[in-house]
């Protein structure tokens, strides 16, 4: 998964309300799927969630950054997946 901020760069657009695109790799899903428990839709979405949050400014570059964003990621998806 990849995420292209349209806020960041050379030449911002400030003017869009796009936050940018998320690119999810069809493959890449089917294997962390399959290593991770998850089904094929699960996955995108769990990918997706954590490309927007990235588009909005999360990162996980330290174990503190790192816990805050999985847990926003965990509380999202779980709007879309109830597991008890």
């Amino acid at each position: 998964m990849l995420s292209f901020s349209q806020k960041e760069g050379d030449s911002p657009d400030t003017q869009s309300d796009l936050l940018g695109d998320v690119v999810i790799c069809a493959e890449r899903v089917q294997e962390d799927a399959l290593n991770l428990g998850y089904t094929e839709d699960e996955m995108v979405l769990y990918l997706l969630i954590h490309g927007i949050l990235h588009l909005t400014g999360y990162e996980h570059h330290d174990p503190d950054e790192a816990a805050t964003m999985q847990e926003k990621v965990d509380q999202v998806f779980e709007q879309f997946y109830s597991f008890p």
